[in-house]
C-alpha cells in the first residue's frame, strides 16, 4: 500500500501511501478513510506510544477519528478558502478548518489574520511566524554565482519563490522593469497557470529573465549574484494571512530587501521598506541600490533573531504544555488496541 516510506534522517520517516482512488472522481471521497487506516497501522506497528497527530491541510480533518493520537495540533499556515482552487468549495473548506481548530488541543498559526481568524474559535490558539535557515542562507557571501545568473548584466533585481498570479504580483515586476530598464530582473521559481499559459506576459521585456525552479541547496549562490532581493506580492484578501518564509532567507545573505506591505511583515519596516503602491516600490528598489550597503548589519541581526531553531524550540515547549494537560485517554488505547489486533474483555 505504499510508494514509497523514506528516512531522509535517522528519526524522520516520510511515508507517501499509494492511493489510486484518488484518480477515480466517484471514489475519491474514500481516499481520506483509506489514507487513514494505512498511516494508522503502521503508526501501530511501530509501537511508539503516544501520537502527536500534527494537521497542515483542512481536508486532512477527515482522519482526527480514523487515527489515534494523544494530541492534535493544527498548524495553520494559510487562509485555505482562499486559494483559487477551492473557489468552488470555499464553504466546504471553511467548515473543515472550523471544525479542525475547535477540536485541536493547540492551533499554531504563522500570520495575525489567521491568528485572529483562529483564536475566535480555539483559546489554545498561538501566533509562530515563519521563520529562515540563517546558516544555509548566511553563505551567500561566500558563494560564486552560477553562471546563468552571472552572464546577466548589473544591477539584479530578484525573487525565488512560486510565480502564483494570485500571490505574485505579475504587473508590479513589469513596471519594475520598464523603470529600470538597465537592470535584470531575475525570477526563480516554477511559473504558475496564468505564466505557463500566456507565458508574454510575463516575458515581454527585454530585462526579465525567469530561470525556472532551481533545488533550495543552490538558492545562496544565486542569492549571491544578486543585488536587490524583491518580495513583490499582491495585497488581497488572500496574502493578509501570508508570512513568506523567503522574507527571513532574503535578510540572511545581508542583501537588501524590498517587499509589498504585507500585514505580517509590519513589524519590520523599519529594518525593510515595505510599498503600497508601484511607484513606492520602484522608489525604495532604486534607493537600496543607491547605496546596497546600509542597514546590513541590521539585516542580518534580524535574521539571526529568527531561525528554525528558535522556532523548534518554542514549537516544542508549547506541545510539551499541552501534553500535560492531555493525558492517555482510554478510547485512543483501545483503538490503537484494536488496529494491531489485540482485544478487549467484552470486544466478543
Amino acid at each position: 500500500m505504499w510508494r514509497w516510506i523514506t528516512r531522509p534522517v535517522p528519526n524522520l520517516w516520510r511515508l507517501e501511501p499509494l492511493l489510486p482512488l484518488r484518480q477515480v472522481p466517484a471514489l475519491k471521497g474514500l481516499t481520506w478513510p483509506l489514507m487513514a487506516a494505512v498511516v494508522g497501522r503502521w503508526l501501530a506497528r511501530q509501537r511508539w506510544g503516544d501520537v502527536i497527530l500534527w494537521i497542515y491541510l483542512p481536508e486532512a480533518a477527515r482522519v482526527i477519528d480514523l487515527i489515534p493520537h494523544r494530541l492534535l495540533v493544527y498548524h495553520c499556515v494559510d487562509d485555505w478558502r482562499t486559494f483559487p482552487q477551492f473557489a468552488t468549495r470555499r464553504a466546504e473548506i471553511a467548515a473543515l478548518e472550523d471544525g479542525l481548530t475547535r477540536r485541536a488541543d493547540l492551533v499554531i498559526t504563522t500570520a495575525p489574520a489567521l491568528y485572529e481568524a483562529r483564536r475566535s474559535l480555539n483559546a489554545h490558539t498561538i501566533l509562530q511566524p515563519n521563520v529562515g535557515d540563517y546558516a544555509h542562507f548566511t553563505r551567500a557571501d561566500d558563494l560564486v554565482p552560477p553562471p546563468d545568473l552571472a552572464g546577466l548584466p548589473q544591477p539584479r533585481l530578484g525573487f525565488w519563490g512560486a510565480l502564483d498570479d494570485y500571490k505574485f504580483d505579475r504587473e508590479l515586476v513589469l513596471a519594475l522593469a520598464d523603470a529600470c530598464p538597465n537592470a535584470s530582473i531575475v525570477l526563480i521559481g516554477p511559473a504558475g497557470v496564468a505564466i505557463r499559459e500566456q507565458p508574454a506576459l510575463a516575458l515581454n521585456r527585454p530585462n526579465i529573465h525567469c530561470l525556472g525552479q532551481r533545488p533550495y541547496e543552490q538558492l545562496p549562490a544565486y542569492a549571491a549574484g544578486l543585488d536587490v532581493c524583491l518580495i513583490p506580492y499582491r495585497q488581497t484578501e488572500h496574502t493578509r494571512g501570508v508570512f513568506p518564509i523567503k522574507f527571513f532567507e532574503m535578510l540572511a545573505t545581508g542583501k537588501p530587501v524590498v517587499a509589498t506591505a504585507l500585514p505580517s511583515l509590519a513589524p519590520f519596516g523599519d529594518t525593510v521598506p515595505l510599498t503600497r503602491t508601484t511607484g513606492e516600490f520602484v522608489a525604495a528598489v532604486q534607493a537600496v541600490l543607491a547605496d546596497p550597503a546600509a542597514g546590513r548589519t541590521q539585516r542580518l541581526a534580524l535574521a539571526a533573531q529568527h531561525t528554525w531553531e528558535q522556532r523548534v524550540d518554542e514549537l516544542l515547549t508549547y506541545v510539551a504544555a499541552a501534553l500535560q494537560t492531555h493525558p492517555a485517554r482510554e478510547p485512543l488505547r483501545r483503538a490503537r488496541d484494536c488496529l494491531t489486533g489485540k482485544a478487549h474483555p467484552g470486544d466478543e
